[in-house]
């Protein structure tokens, strides 16, 4: 992109922004509401004249514009794409210039050089025409019947072009009047526009900083709070672990559920162990009792049989019921369950478990850790994003303040003041030169007038030409001064007017073109004009290989005047890609998107059981503590042993009591060992079958399906690793691209902030379009119009000095005293420049009373003179 156009586009983009009453910027969610309220500008200017005030002489100067617009009827637009296709050679120059286009004002001017040289010339030679007694200069007049309808012909004829060409000496002086004042008002004028530009450009550079240090850093603000610890934590870690404990944490739980169990398990184990090796004990040590008792019970029963009286009784006697009723000697061995399940509590599965969950619940911080180095970068990205926009702030104002706004001061307070000056210097010269000139034209008609006035006045239709009072003879010579000067003059007057002709016309042809916007549509913004380089400003402002964007002054001018954004006003938005500039990822820099991807974990390593836990699990799936023979347990009952041996015992001591009392002796022994083997051994017995049956109970509950909950957890952490290494991936992503689109969508929308103030309320450029229709009002119309205005009433006094000469001569010979009457003095040689009396007094009629000014006495007539014989 050319210099040019870089510079423009930095100083549109942050000049030429409308300024307005804005807030700061707030946040719904992850929406920025900017709250910014732009006025509309349409208002600014309002101290500009954008529209011309005549001041009541624009039909005046519609007729002069009417005239060159006559004169020079043709456009000139072809001929000038063929001056710059073909070049200005002699044919160019002769049959379209000449003939073609400029022929009316050179004909103009032709005749204006002519009117100069055939002035003076016929002047001299009618003065001595006159002097000859020619053309009207012999002083005698032969009265006709006609005399009468005569001067009041010529009277009327006059006096229209008297008011006629007093009018134009009227417009003359008052167009030499607003000429000193568009000199006056330069100052004025000059203020406005400089202030005007300076207004804008403060409000617009107060905007920009407001656009870019207050949404901008909101942006900024919001982009370093997104990517701190806590926010990515938040942001990232929170949705992860979400993500995580959909899959990971049942198994684990699954695991401290099942090691929870596996301990219980293995107490109970160890409760079943040593009870059921206390009931073999004590079944071996009731065995011995029983085997001791039914060892004296057998002796008894022999010498009890010796005793005829007790036999019967002895004979109910039987010791083989003297049994256990319940082997627990036989019962199921548990020790090598136990090992197995001690082997598995040993080796802490649970604690494995728990450091796979807390891996698990470590991610987020993983992830924090991990992008550390990756959101430095992004920090550092941001600062220099942030340090760029300052330095563009800085120099912004630097620009607006140094290279803009100081010279538009120093414009308005010395080069103004000085030009105007000098201006005023020079305009004082030129406002005299004027007036001296309007008093020539002033002059003419005054004489002209007065010869009117006093030539009506004076006149007496009674009166012969020879006695013609004073007053008509003044106003026939005001008559004829009025006809010289207008010879004079007039050469002079047209050397003026054509020189201001030559000037004013093509300037007038100009402004035309550019107020009507022919200028543009047919040269400037004419492709055809400029060949194959395009349009002249997109060639300017944006390079040569945007030359052919359609970007044209007069359009440029028309959305302007409707106020449109300045962005719009001009095809900036296709010249310039403000959505690309404005990228936040590549303001950034290059590789942000590569610096969010590594935000992106990898859980393709990551295993919900170690080794050791699956190997713990396999090893507690197959401890065979589901294979246990829980029945062999619980079909063991000595809950009949102790009412045995009492009946026993009853049966016994009752009939050996009253035995003999050696029978009786051991019988009482007897039953007391077996009350004793009741109290204290099979008590005990039966407490630890209960004990035994509840535990087995309860390990059965524990352990009977041990198998299937180990496989159970070996299978759903087996589907959470699958998960994690295949699925994981796509739902990551989707939570850091969330992350990346919330980062940089704060970016985004300042850029989509931007592209709407741009495309509908920014730098909307009415006033733009004022400063430059208040400076073609003062060129083209504040300036031009009072100077054209001049030499067309200069021009237009000329047109009648003609016939004001032809019936002011005419005329003047009704008026003036003439020496000699037709009839009389025939053979003396009389003309105007020769000495000359009245050859007869004037004559009254006989009757009738004599009019008091028409007196011979009066010194209004003078006397008859004496005779020169």
């Amino acid at each position: 992109m050319s210099s040019p156009a870089t510079a423009f586009l930095v100083l549109f983009f942050f000049c030429f922004v409308a300024f307005g009453s804005c807030g700061t910027p707030t946040v719904n969610g992850t929406t920025i509401i900017w709250n910014d309220n732009f006025e509309d500008t349409s208002s600014e200017g309002s101290d500009l004249k954008t529209e011309y005030d005549a001041k009541g002489l624009q039909p005046w100067y519609n007729f002069a514009n009417s005239f060159i617009g006559t004169v020079l009827s043709k456009d000139p637009y072809n001929i000038l794409i063929k001056i710059k296709d073909e070049g200005m050679d002699e044919e160019v120059i002769k049959n379209d210039i000449i003939k073609n286009y400029a022929m009316g004002m050179i004909i103009c001017v032709g005749i204006g050089f002519l009117f100069c040289l055939l002035m003076p010339i016929v002047g001299f030679c009618f003065c001595c025409c006159r002097c000859c007694g020619n053309c009207g200069g012999e002083m005698s007049q032969k009265e006709r019947s006609n005399d009468g309808c005569k001067r009041a012909v010529f009277g009327v004829i006059l006096t229209v072009i008297t008011l006629l060409m007093f009018t134009g000496v009227l417009l003359t002086f008052v167009c030499n009047d607003r000429m000193s004042e568009t000199v006056d008002e330069m100052q004025i004028n000059s203020d406005a526009i400089v202030k005007e530009a300076v207004t804008f450009i403060n409000r617009s550079v107060g905007e920009v900083d407001k656009l870019l240090g207050e949404d901008f850093g909101f942006v900024i603000d919001q982009l370093k709070k997104d990517i701190t610890d806590a926010s990515l934590r938040s942001l990232v870690g929170g949705p992860l672990l979400e993500e995580l404990d959909k899959v990971s944490v049942k198994p684990i739980e699954a695991v401290k559920d099942l090691a929870a169990n596996t301990q219980r398990m293995k107490d109970q184990l160890e409760i079943i162990k040593n009870t059921s090796q206390s009931l073999s004990n004590l079944t071996k040590e009731l065995q011995e009792g029983l085997d001791e008792v039914k060892d004296n019970l057998t002796d008894i029963l022999k010498n009890c049989s010796n005793v005829p009286s007790v036999k019967p009784t002895c004979d109910n006697i039987n010791s083989d019921d003297l049994a256990t009723g319940a082997n627990f000697t036989a019962l199921p061995d548990v020790s090598s369950e136990l090992e197995n399940v001690e082997k598995v509590v040993n080796q802490d599965f649970e604690k494995t478990a728990e450091e796979g969950l807390a891996e698990v619940r470590e991610i987020p911080q993983k992830v924090i850790n991990d992008t550390s180095d990756t959101r430095k970068d992004i920090s550092k990205m941001i600062s220099n994003a942030t340090s760029s926009v300052n330095k563009m702030r800085d120099d912004l104002k630097k620009i607006a303040n140094d290279d803009v706004i100081s010279k538009l001061e120093e414009f308005k307070t010395d080069t103004v003041p000085k030009a105007k000056e000098q201006a005023e210097k020079y305009d004082n010269y030129r406002w005299m030169a004027g007036v001296g000139l309007t008093c020539i034209l002033l002059l003419v008609v005054v004489l002209m007038a007065l010869g009117l006035m006093c030539g009506v006045c004076g006149h007496d239709k009674e009166a012969v030409p020879t006695t013609r009072g004073t007053v008509s003879n003044l106003g026939g010579l005001s008559l004829m001064a009025a006809a010289g000067f207008c010879f004079i003059f007039a050469s002079f007057l047209m050397l003026l007017t054509t020189i201001c002709f030559i000037i004013g016309a093509p300037m007038q042809t100009v402004c035309t073109a550019i107020d009507s916007g022919e200028l543009y549509s047919q040269v400037l913004d004419n492709q055809k004009f400029w060949g194959d380089d395009g349009y002249v400003l997109s060639r300017t402002f944006f390079g040569k290989d945007k030359s052919d964007i359609r970007f044209t002054i007069g359009g440029f001018i028309d959305n302007c005047r409707n106020n449109k954004p300045l962005f719009k006003a001009g095809p900036f938005d296709e010249a310039f890609n403000i959505s690309d500039r404005l990228d936040i990822e590549k303001l950034l820099g290059n590789d942000t998107t590569q610096q969010f991807d590594n935000l992106k974990v990898d859980l393709s390593d990551v295993n919900v059981f170690s080794n050791d836990t699956r190997n713990s699990l396999t090893e507690l799936r197959d401890s065979g503590v589901d294979n246990i023979d829980f029945a062999s347990f619980l079909n063991e009952n000595i809950s009949n042993l102790g009412g045995e041996f009492s009946r026993q015992a009853q049966n016994s001591s009752a009939p050996l009591k009253a035995k003999l009392t050696e029978l009786s002796q051991k019988a009482n022994d007897t039953a007391a060992a077996l009350r004793t083997l009741q109290a204290t051994v099979v008590k005990d017995m039966e407490d630890k079958s209960i004990e035994l049956n509840q535990n087995v109970s309860a390990l059965k509950d524990i352990g009977g399906d041990l198998k299937q909950l180990a496989n159970n957890t070996l299978k759903e952490a087996q589907k959470a690793e699958s998960y994690l290494h295949t699925q994981s991936a796509t739902n990551i992503n989707k939570i850091v691209q969330n992350f990346t689109d919330r980062v940089l969508g704060w970016g985004f929308q300042f850029t989509d902030h931007i592209k709407d103030l741009l495309d509908n309320s920014l730098a909307k450029c009415k006033p733009v379009a004022n400063i430059y229709d208040a400076t073609i009002v003062i060129i083209c119309k504040q300036a031009l119009y009072p100077f054209n205005g001049f030499w067309f009433s200069i021009g237009y006094c000329l047109f009648f000095f003609i016939p004001a000469i032809i019936f002011c001569v005419k005329l003047a010979k009704h008026y003036r005293r003439m020496d000699y009457e037709n009839e009389f003095d025939q053979d003396v040689e009389a003309f105007e420049m020769g000495h000359h009396y009245p050859s007869a007094p004037p004559q009254y009629p006989s009757g009738g009373e004599k009019k008091p000014w028409a007196n011979p006495k009066n010194a209004v007539y003078p006397q008859a003179p004496p005779s020169r014989y």
